[in-house]
């Protein structure tokens, strides 16, 4: 039962990074209250279960008590109060690594196939997590370019995300794809696969909007684009889909100096629109391109970026908004075409 509350709390969580309703908001107190052990991780960990285990344990206690220093200070966070709350985390990230570590090396050699991914996608998280996350937490979200800083971490995951889909057979190689994901879908050229546990679609996605290296952003693109897995609500395709727009929106932007105010719903829509094949074209024809994190400024990037959908008018749409709390719906034709076939 415990472990049923934990997935259904995890689906619950992303329904709300889909539609950010209230309704939706993860109710943590009830596991919480039978996760009181999560700060006792043992010197070794026994399984890659056990683990993610208490590796999702610590993460979810980490937004609750978040959220709870926001709810006290009226929805400010104390610099003081976070600060202190992301120390502690570290050093409790710090014995987790320490745990799993220690369980790779005892195992050896005799790491399963399956142990084997399982302690990627832990790697993965524990990356993202412990170095991003937490770092990103203390330096503050004020500063749009200090994403910058973790291209290198950004790298590496993306060539551990790859290494999974190799290993479980999740992909085709990116050179024989179609320009659409959903061309895919229809011509069943992807094996399926479906996990209601933690797994690589999220991060990726965070990278292919997070990061603004042309080149490491494109690749985390790609390999969800490569990839066939519905991870929970996370749909790789879908999340290839939302990524595309981002990135064409924001080097277009970047292009143009940025905007003054995304309220100019039209100008957006159609940079939005603008297709990553006809981006190389332009490349290609001469014109100049972003070759680093820092030629986009921060007047072109984006604060939030996820996909939504209608599900009354069988419609998918880009959610978009800026350092300034504007936001914006954006229409991803291709994933609503999707679901009209679907009928």
């Amino acid at each position: 039962m415990r472990n049923l509350r934990k997935i259904l709390i995890r689906l619950q969580n992303q329904a709300w990074v889909l539609t950010r309703a209230d309704i939706d908001k993860p109710l943590l107190n009830a596991t919480l209250a039978e996760d009181a052990r999560y700060d006792e991780i043992p010197h070794i960990f026994s399984s890659i279960a056990e683990a993610y285990d208490f590796f999702e344990s610590l993460i979810f206690r980490f937004y609750h008590e978040l959220n709870e220093i926001a709810n006290m200070n009226m929805g400010h966070t104390t610099s003081g109060a976070v600060n202190y709350l992301l120390t502690c985390y570290e050093s409790l990230a710090k014995r987790w690594t320490e745990a799993l570590d220690r369980f790779e090396q005892s195992r050896g050699q005799l790491l399963t196939h399956k142990e084997h991914i399982g302690l990627k996608i832990l790697r993965i998280h524990q990356k993202y997590s412990q170095f991003v996350r937490l770092d990103h937490g203390r330096i503050g979200r004020t500063d749009p370019s200090s994403w910058d800083k973790y291209d290198s971490i950004f790298e590496d995951i993306v060539s551990q995300a790859s290494s999974v889909l190799d290993m479980t057979g999740d992909s085709i190689h990116i050179s024989s794809m179609s320009s659409t994901p959903s061309d895919k879908i229809i011509e069943g050229q992807l094996k399926p696969s479906f996990s209601v546990s933690m797994g690589i679609v999220a991060p990726l996605y965070d990278i292919a909007t997070l990061c603004r290296d042309p080149s490491i952003r494109r690749r985390a693109m790609n390999v969800l684009r490569s990839a066939s897995r519905q991870e929970g609500l996370l749909n790789s395709h879908v999340s290839a889909v939302a990524a595309e727009m981002v990135i064409g929106l924001e080097e277009n932007l970047a292009l143009g100096g940025g905007l003054n105010d995304l309220k100019d719903f039209t100008s957006v829509a159609a940079l939005a629109l603008e297709s990553e094949q006809q981006l190389q074209q332009r490349h290609q024809q001469g014109h100049r391109s972003i070759r680093r994190s820092f030629e986009v400024p921060d007047a072109a990037r984006l604060s939030l970026a996820y996909p939504s959908f209608d599900t009354v008018n069988r419609k998918a749409f880009l959610n978009i908004g800026d350092m300034k709390g504007t936001q914006v719906k954006i229409p991803l034709p291709a994933m609503t075409a999707m679901l009209d076939m679907e009928r």
